[in-house]
């Protein structure tokens, strides 16, 4: 077995021995070698160590030091390459830099890494000296990377400046990260780490801040930070200090084992320079196998105007279809914000407490005035909603445990769960009351419903008073629009072919099949204002009297085909969205 590939062995030993929830909560997961070697080797094939021999690099969470390894391996191959050029050029390494030294030399001079896992850091650091062929000096630091300490070697590390940076940051979402650590992010990184942030993006501010004016920055990283609302600030922050040179937009597919995280990898450089920005974005359909990564014909490969990244969210898209996403964004005159409110569904805090089928029902003698029709995510369809003979026990309604005796009873089962959850625990809620039950009017009055998470747009008109799980949210017509436009008009708008296409190209995309129908992203979709000289509204109406399958396809493609014509698209321009929708 070669160096290498004992290297290799040891490093995937260290992360398995882990359990995979302490991988989890810690962020660290599996790097694949083909991500490690496409990153070190594209980053630094610009690198002349004629002109700067002291080139620095640095992992900011380098683990077991893969991204150091591969850049040891890259810089130890251009200078014995290019050794005697460099000597020439650079007298000063005159009988310093020796050819059996140069291992040595890249240690001290070129590679520094940090890391919490110290575990993980001295394995990186062994691996390292092996490679070097002799005892070195290994600038590697065991430290929080994003709050540094006050030892001299952090102080060093966190005070100079840095030609590269690579690595794969950790991903820990808001609801894993402590309170008062996300105080500390908060304070230090503010306007990037905020609400539902990932502690990754402090990540990419950190590297941007650690680099010299045109070095560069090379992360596999979530790819939330694209499109989601919570990294607005990070995305600002990008725009006014670098340039974006390159996107590889994995679009979902799993890159890692064991994390269910969207992945891309993303290249900076510090200052503003180049116009436009290399996008690789993973086609969709093709199903890939980790040595296939980065097959060219996997990607589409295109250039975007870094006009086109957003404050508000990158649209990573192909000339064509973005002329396409231009023409739909432009074409409709309201915007959903305008015309509707939304609403998340309940959140009991303990469905078995709550949440009972009709025999159930029967069986405990619940008061039929507490119990609502209950639907999930699952129940929904476009245009209809599948019944689920669920019900829940709008416990809200109880103001005294003695008038609701049979349903106290019931809920009492679970009575120490609840009287364990955290608002309880506060006295903002009763035992036996739900979570957030939200206000009842929300769902006993006619509204259009929606999957949170979805691999297609799926809007239905709910009339039956039914009541939403928490993965389920709502549109209510604003007062002011009611017998102006009709739920069932904004619903087969909705379900359209080309808002979905519209939609899902600036949504969050939370792996190979689903997206975040958040209603930020949701409530963005503008829809034409319904007039004589558009039949959608009288189309739709029709679709409620389907009687079969086969007639409400009809009418669909219908709608279809009037909303190609109101916003003008070509039959070239029609071919790319039913191709991309019915791919998916």
């Amino acid at each position: 077995m070669s160096i290498k590939e004992s290297i290799i062995q040891k490093s995937n030993s260290i992360q398995t021995k882990k359990n995979r929830r302490d991988r989890k909560d810690k962020g660290v997961f599996y790097t694949p070698p083909q991500v490690v070697e496409r990153i070190t080797e594209k980053l630094l094939s610009e690198v002349d160590l004629a002109a700067n021999p002291y080139i620095r690099i640095m992992d900011p969470a380098c683990g077991t030091g893969l991204f150091l390894i591969k850049a040891f391996e890259v810089l130890k191959r251009k200078f014995e390459g290019d050794y005697e050029v460099i000597l020439d050029r650079n007298k000063e390494l005159e009988g310093v830099l020796k050819k059996e030294g140069i291992g040595s030399f890249i240690l001290e001079n070129n590679l520094w890494g940090a890391d919490i896992d110290r575990e993980a850091l001295d394995a990186a650091s062994e691996m390292l000296m092996k490679l070097a062929g002799r005892e070195s000096k290994v600038n590697l630091v065991c430290c929080d990377s994003l709050i540094s300490g006050s030892t001299a070697q952090e102080y060093q590390l966190w005070n100079s400046s840095y030609d590269y940076i690579i690595g794969n940051p950790p991903y820990i979402g808001h609801k894993q990260a402590a309170g008062e650590y996300k105080q500390a992010l908060q304070q230090l990184y503010g306007g990037i780490y905020r609400d539902k942030s990932d502690i990754s993006y402090c990540f990419i501010k950190k590297g941007i801040d650690l680099l010299k004016d045109g070095g560069s920055l090379s992360f596999v990283t979530s790819r939330y930070f694209m499109e989601g609302p919570s990294a607005a600030g990070l995305r600002k922050f990008i725009a006014g200090h670098c340039t974006v040179t390159e996107v590889v937009d994995f679009y979902g597919d799993k890159v890692f084992r064991d994390a269910g995280v969207a992945a891309c990898i993303i290249t900076l450089r510090k200052g503003i320079h180049d116009v436009e920005t290399s996008v690789l974005k993973r086609r969709q359909g093709i199903k890939v196998n980790e040595p296939e990564l980065f097959v060219p014909s996997n990607f589409e490969h295109f250039t975007v105007n870094r006009a086109e990244l957003k404050d508000e969210g990158w649209v990573l898209l192909s000339p064509e279809k973005y002329e396409v996403f231009s023409m739909a964004e432009a074409g409709g005159s309201l915007s959903l914000e305008e015309i509707a409110d939304s609403y998340q569904g309940i959140i009991t805090g303990c469905d078995k407490a709550f949440i009972l089928s009709r025999s159930e029902i029967e069986e405990n003698k619940i008061e039929e005035v507490l119990l609502k029709p209950w639907i999930k995510n699952s129940n929904i369809q476009k245009y209809g909603i599948k019944p689920a003979d669920k019900f829940l026990i709008y416990s809200d309604f109880i103001k005294e445990e003695k008038d609701f005796l049979n349903a106290i009873s019931y809920i009492s089962r679970y009575r120490n769960k609840l009287l364990n959850r955290r608002e309880c625990r506060k006295g903002i809620r009763k035992w036996y009351q739900l979570q957030w039950g939200r206000t009842n009017e929300v769902f006993d009055t006619p509204k259009i419903v929606y999957p949170f998470k979805s691999p297609s747009s799926r809007f239905a008109v709910d009339e039956s008073g039914n009541y939403c799980s928490a993965d389920v949210y709502s549109l209510k017509l604003k007062k002011e629009y009611e017998g102006r436009i009709t739920l069932e008009y904004i619903a087969a708008v909705l379900n359209s072919r080309l808002l979905e296409f519209y939609f899902k190209c600036y949504a969050k995309k939370v792996s190979k099949e689903l997206y975040d129908y958040y209603p930020n992203t949701v409530l963005r979709m503008k829809i034409p204002m319904p007039s004589a000289a558009n039949p959608i509204g009288e189309l739709a109406s029709k679709l409620k009297n389907c009687k079969n399958e086969d007639a409400r396809k009809a009418v669909t493609y219908e709608i279809d085909r009037e909303i190609y014509r109101l916003y003008g698209l070509s039959e070239k321009q029609i071919r790319i969205i039913e191709k991309e929708i019915i791919k998916e």
